[in-house]
This record gives C-alpha cells, structure tokens and sequence, in this order.
C-alpha cells in the first residue's frame, strides 16, 4: 500500500524517480521528513556517520615539515588530534586529506606570486581524489606536481597531480589566486 501510494507521487513530483528504498525496519522505507517527525528525525539519525556529523572538528593537524620548488612541493602533516572512528582504528579521511591539499595549495599559490604572507584568498576549482590504501599512520607525506600555471588577466591558475604516502591517496586539484600589486 505505502509502495503503490510512492509510486503515485512518482509519477506527480519528479523528486521520485524510483520507488521508496525498502529497508529492514518498522518504517519500511526510505522517506524521511526529520522537520516534521520526531519519529523520522531519530530514524534518520540512526544512519548518519558521527564523523559527518561532527567528529571531523576534532581533528586537528600541524604541519611539519614543507618544501616547495617551482613546480610543487613536498609536505609532511602531522595528527595531533582526531576522531576515532567505530572500528577503534584511525584512519586519515577524506575531508582531512582535502584540508591538507588545500592548505598546500594557498601557500604555494601566495610563495609563487611573490607573498610572505597570506593576504588573499585562494579559490578552488576542481579537486578530484582517488583513494586506493588507507593511510594508517598519524604522520602521513603529501607531495605535489604543478602540471599548468596560466595568468588570464587578473587572476594566477595552477593545475597539479597529488599524491599522499606515495599513492595511497592520488588525484589532481586546480586553484586560483588573485595577483595584487602589493606583496607582503
């Protein structure tokens, strides 16, 4: 009956474009309204991940060692603290890894175009990562390639590949940094 009814609005509100997923519980599907019920709101809580949820604020890491060349740099990060996740063992996340790469990205940017100092912002363009091994260790090394640096106008782009602990994470990310005319 709650099936052929989802298959009603299906066809009514294109936000169904399948049926409800059936799932192993009282409810018996995948709908949940959390403004509305108490009932669903805790449902919905059941599933979500508290990593995602919050954890990742705990996380807290240092970087300690850099070098950066003309075509990219090496890093060393350190955990110095972080969430533990369920299965009582830590493992470097993704929204962690995407910190790192960001940071690397904004002091590169602003040492390429003649800053001692951050004094503007750094925008991403594209991030794309691959993740192949989990990286165990509390002390992990990123290093990455500039593969393209343009100027197009007013603006700095800069294409690099990426790689964490000699490929367990790899990818390529983009960014852009405004130039100024006054470096600090």
């Amino acid at each position: 009956m709650i099936i052929e009814s989802l298959n009603n609005k299906k066809e009514e509100n294109s936000i169904y474009k399948n049926p409800a997923m059936k799932v192993n519980d009282d409810v018996g599907i995948a709908i949940y309204h959390a403004e509305k019920s108490e009932t669903d709101k805790i449902r919905l809580n059941k599933l979500i991940s508290p990593y995602l949820a919050s954890g990742f604020h705990h996380d807290k890491v240092s970087i300690i060692e850099a070098t950066f060349h003309d075509h990219g740099g090496i890093l060393v990060f350190e955990m110095s603290d972080y969430f533990m996740p369920s299965d009582d063992e830590f493992h470097l996340s993704s929204i962690l890894a995407e910190v790192c790469v960001l940071h690397a990205g904004v002091i590169y940017a602003h040492i390429d175009t003649g800053s001692a100092i951050k004094n503007r912002e750094v925008y991403l363009r594209s991030s794309k990562m691959n993740y192949k091994k989990p990286i165990r260790e509390k002390r992990f090394t990123f290093e990455f390639t500039v593969i393209n640096k343009v100027i197009k106008g007013a603006m700095k782009s800069y294409q690099a590949t990426l790689n964490f602990n000699d490929g367990c994470f790899t990818g390529e990310y983009q960014w852009i940094i405004p130039l100024n005319t006054v470096n600090g």
